[in-house]
């Protein structure tokens, strides 16, 4: 089941800093937000359209009464997320009815004001250099000298729309350039002040504080809001529209359900990935996006791969993979708040959205194994089986330039 949500007004998403008025007094959003604000606003619905009380939720997830076995096995407890399985979340504009996702742009392209996007490509270093194992090769420029052409824009800001992705993953299909998108075209921040109160609703001294919303340009021909994919539902009473609490400050947003025919044809069809088929047959080389931030259990490395003889491999049936380049970010702290417990949860430190592995096998690839690697990786998360139930890790498979061999 795909999922809309449009924000009546402005949302929070806080991001890891800890924040108490009167001793911190400037919280910021990050943006676009992990998946944990909407898995959290989507069980706490369930629970409404349930008629449970939530306080008599909390005292069965934490063995205080033995209700609600059936509800529990569904929507999970504080530490699981039972049946329960989200894709997404996706920034997405409706435009003439269909909704076209938005998405974080790989940090492999290199946009500068004014030019068609470029690639950085695994190039090894021409001069002799050693480093402790296990080696990477270093991405490169296109071309020499593009510095000068003009002005390198913020990667953190850039989006791809679902049909420049498919370009991208599809390597300019057919020669058409990949244009990112601004970020601000898309949403802006809202700085807000506040002074907390006291019991008596009177304001505490000392206690302002500064907030830092998300406000989405939406327009009346073309909103913004959110797109994702639920699981996981049957047996669940959620109606096919209404309204739900949303981040930080439970901000107000209408969610209704999406028949798949609404979707952009173009994200429909990057998620069967047919083209991907043919471009990637006879390849040796391929590449792992991730859409939303990936938590792995080594860091920065997906749990596919794991250290062998100096080098980074993994195993996908009978077909053997070894990581080549990175295109990785600084980590992003993932928190949130623990509602059974009424605490934070434990800050973990995720890869950002937008960051790219390149791959290689020992052979041209053939059909079967093609296949393979669709079913593993495209549309998969690449996260342990309860983070990538909640929406972390998600990777899409691309093709790799033409010639970028080391």
């Amino acid at each position: 089941m795909w999922l809309f949500l449009e924000p009546l007004d402005v949302v929070l998403f806080r991001d890891s800093k800890p924040f108490t008025a009167g001793e911190s007094f400037w919280a910021r959003s990050t943006f676009p937000p992990s998946p944990l604000p909407f898995m959290g606003a989507l069980r706490a619905k369930l629970l409404v359209e349930q008629g449970v009380d939530p306080e008599v939720y909390k005292r069965a997830v934490t063995g205080r009464s033995e209700g609600l076995p059936k509800l529990i096995d569904r929507i999970g407890g504080p530490h699981d997320y039972g049946r329960l399985r989200l894709t997404g979340p996706f920034l997405a504009q409706k435009r003439g009815g269909r909704l076209l996702p938005y998405f974080p742009a790989p940090l492999d392209l290199r946009v500068l004001e004014g030019e068609p996007a470029g690639f950085l490509r695994p190039r090894p270093f021409p001069w002799p250099l050693t480093w402790n194992p296990p080696a990477l090769t270093p991405l490169w420029t296109t071309e020499a000298g593009d510095e000068a052409k003009g002005k390198m824009m913020d990667a953190q800001r850039l989006m791809l729309d679902a049909q420049h992705l498919k370009y991208y993953l599809e390597y300019y299909l057919e020669g058409k350039p990949v244009t990112p998108t601004d970020g601000r075209e898309l949403w802006e921040g809202e700085i807000r002040v506040g002074i907390e109160l006291s019991g008596r609703r009177t304001a505490e001294e000392g206690k302002l504080y500064t907030l830092e919303f998300i406000r989405l340009n939406s327009r009346p021909t073309a909103p913004l809001g959110f797109l994702l994919k639920v699981t996981g539902l049957e047996g669940l009473n959620l109606p096919e529209r209404g309204l739900l609490a949303l981040g930080g400050e439970s901000r107000g947003a209408g969610y209704e359900v999406v028949p798949e025919g609404d979707l952009a044809e173009a994200f429909r069809d990057l998620i069967r990935g047919e083209a991907l088929k043919e471009r990637l047959k006879g390849q040796r080389r391929f590449k792992l996006y991730l859409a939303t931030p990936g938590l792995f259990r080594r860091g920065w490395l997906p749990d596919c791969l794991q250290e062998q003889n100096g080098q980074y491999v993994g195993q996908i049936d009978s077909l053997r993979i070894r990581l080549v380049a990175a295109a990785v970010s600084k980590a992003v702290a993932v928190g949130g708040w623990d509602l059974v417990h009424n605490r934070p949860r434990p800050l973990r430190r995720a890869v950002p959205a937008g960051s790219v592995y390149f791959l290689e096998v020992d052979g041209p690839l053939g059909e079967a194994d093609v296949q393979r690697l669709l079913d593993a990786f495209h549309f998969q998360s690449l996260s342990s089986a309860e983070d990538g139930q909640a929406g972390f890790g998600l990777a899409l498979l691309g093709v790799c330039p033409e010639g970028d061999r080391v």
